[in-house]
């Protein structure tokens, strides 16, 4: 079968599409990294169209997590002055574990491209439903404020506690894929500045940068040093941001030694970040799990081993 012809049939047969691509990573993901790895890439490098629905899936994935923060924000507050549209804050504790692993399996399985489509995506809070002039909040400081709510509704209530600590470990590694995404050694030595700059700008929230610690960011500074960009000084400088050591000592070892060119030429590696999936609590066997609350998103069952589906599209 001919290349073009494999992409019409995976597209016109609906082998694939977004959703469901989004739902192998979620689901098979942590126990078949390189195989699904090989799944996704392959199927967005033979069909183009499927990066054109990957813009419009994700954009109202974006729209979720916003319509998550006002009600999260004025319960944290003790307000409950929401709107009748407004999602309850037993909606967003279900709604956001499902769709926070699922932007985390984006970053760990996506082409690149793709992730660079998400961090594009547009994030505009206006009131008054009016997105014109209204600048975009970059996906960053969107965890921030959900960690903030999140975090003051576990301290203020401790039932339901162990629901809030899974949802901020899900934002946390979110967090940690976005920065480390942003300010990798790819974008050269000047970007672990912006990292440590990051760091000392939110350096008053105690909470949020250990949980940052303990989910994803040791996965960037793991990063930085296989680059060989940085010293033990700029390395000891992070760790004293953020209160204890990211790594062990003996992890600096591992550095490489840097050749002219290669933090721009290093590709992104997915294959040893987190675990992508919502706690077991919060997760069915055979199901997706991403979905709107007004509305289904999508529904599928994934019948088909990930090895058996690698036949089918891998060349």
């Amino acid at each position: 079968m001919t290349q073009p012809r494999f992409a019409q049939v995976i597209h016109e047969h609906q082998l694939f599409d977004v959703p469901k691509i989004i739902d192998l990573c979620v689901i098979y993901g942590d126990a078949n990294r390189n195989t699904v790895t090989k799944i996704v890439h392959s199927v967005f490098k033979h069909q183009p169209l499927f990066k054109e629905e990957f813009a419009s899936v994700v954009q109202h994935m974006l729209d979720g997590l916003l319509q998550c923060c006002a009600p999260l924000q004025l319960a944290a507050k003790g307000s409950s002055s929401a709107g009748p549209d407004d999602l309850s804050v037993m909606e967003c504790k279900a709604f956001l574990p499902d769709m926070l692993s699922c932007f985390n399996a984006i970053f760990c399985f996506f082409p690149e491209e793709c992730v660079e489509k998400l961090m594009g995506g547009s994030l505009k809070i206006d009131s008054a439903g009016n997105d014109a002039g209204v600048p975009a909040l970059p996906l960053a400081d969107l965890m921030v404020i959900l960690h903030d709510a999140v975090s003051a509704l576990r301290d203020k209530d401790s039932n339901g506690k162990a629901d809030m600590d899974s949802i901020i470990k899900l934002l946390s590694r979110l967090l940690s894929c976005v920065l480390g995404f942003r300010m990798a050694p790819r974008h050269g030595a000047d970007a672990f500045g912006e990292l440590v700059a990051w760091v000392t700008e939110h350096a008053e929230r105690t909470q949020l940068i250990q949980d940052l610690s303990r989910n994803g960011l040791d996965n960037v500074a793991m990063e930085w040093i296989a680059s060989g960009l940085v010293d033990d000084t700029q390395l000891d400088y992070l760790d004293d941001l953020c209160g204890a050591p990211l790594l062990p000592k003996e992890a600096r070892h591992r550095r490489r030694p840097v050749a002219p060119g290669a933090a721009k030429a290093a590709p992104r590696d997915v294959s040893g970040g987190p675990s992508l999936a919502a706690p077991a609590a919060t997760r069915s066997a055979g199901g997706a799990k991403c979905r709107n609350m007004g509305g289904s998103i999508w529904s599928i069952n994934m019948h088909m081993a990930p090895q058996n589906m690698c036949q089918i599209v891998l060349t």
